[in-house]
């Protein structure tokens, strides 16, 4: 019997379960249906590299373990630094969403569009701030 610790869920009533040769077979969480799934899979995938199309001129800090995203680097000519964002800076929320994880961030990235004028709520210290940025083309 597979323990719940080395199954992930990525659809709704499935999990892709590690087996021993080395692939991964996507189950009915239910175990009613043992298919592989191999379609779902490659979707699966291809949704994940789904690349943003703009960037608003931030490098996160991946070592980062708290609520937001702390910037690491603000890059030159950037919206980012128009907004006069710094490095340290933690981003709080993004077009009125809140930014919960480095995985949040890009889902949000992904769904704006280049020359949209939106809204980016940070933590400077203790200090919450709030600039209108318009991100640009990756």
């Amino acid at each position: 019997m597979l323990k719940k610790s080395v199954r992930k869920v990525i659809f709704d009533g499935f999990s892709l379960v590690p087996r021993s040769t080395g692939r991964k077979r996507l189950i009915s969480i239910s175990r009613k249906q043992k298919k592989t799934y191999y379609p779902l899979i490659r979707k699966a995938r291809q949704a994940a590299r789904s690349k943003r199309k703009i960037i608003i001129g931030t490098v996160p800090d991946f070592s980062w373990q708290g609520e937001g995203v702390r910037v690491d680097e603000v890059l030159a000519n950037s919206p980012a630094q128009q907004a006069q964002l710094q490095p340290g800076d933690i981003l709080i929320r993004l077009a009125g969403q809140p930014i919960t994880s480095l995985k949040s961030y890009a889902d949000l990235l992904r769904a704006l569009k280049a020359g949209e004028k939106i809204e980016l709520q940070f933590r400077r210290e203790q200090d919450l701030k709030t600039v209108d940025i318009v991100p640009v083309e990756r």
